[in-house]
């Protein structure tokens, strides 16, 4: 019995940092995001290069992936000039949204501009320690939109 000992204590410490599920949501180990993954510093008017001052993000996907079908939107997004309406998110600018490292498609609509399809890759800079760990420095972009 006492050669089992250190088999248990060792499978107890690697399960301490395991737990499974989606990055950041179950188990002991999270990941903590202090900031949104990506964070859209503008959306121009390609022909003027005047800000859109609002726009709506839809059908967003993480890694082909819906982001908002099934948990609560306070679980996957940060939001920084942004709120969740039904399935999309209504932005200012600037605009961050997601919890989430990984490749991010949606649509990007504005009145008087012609929808545009977007991937953007989100990824944070930084991530401190280990098991937690704390994710800053997230992605930065800047989007164009036609006038229609």
């Amino acid at each position: 019995m006492l050669k089992r000992v250190p088999g248990l204590i060792l499978l107890a410490m690697l399960s301490a940092c395991g737990g499974g599920g989606e990055e950041g949501l179950s188990g002991p180990c999270i990941a903590e995001s202090n900031e949104p993954s990506i964070m859209i510093d503008a959306v121009r008017n390609s022909s003027s290069g005047a800000i859109v001052p609002t726009f709506v993000l839809s059908g967003i996907a993480v890694d082909g992936m819906p982001l908002l079908a099934g948990l609560s939107p306070e679980r996957l997004l940060i939001a920084v000039n942004a709120r969740v309406v039904g399935t999309t998110v209504e932005c200012g600018t600037p605009c961050g949204f997601s919890r989430f490292e990984g490749t991010h498609t949606f649509t990007v609509s504005a009145t008087g501009y012609v929808s545009k399809a977007v991937s953007v890759s989100g990824r944070y800079a930084l991530t401190v320690g280990g098991c937690p760990s704390v994710q800053s420095g997230g992605a930065h972009t800047a989007l164009t939109l036609d006038p229609a």
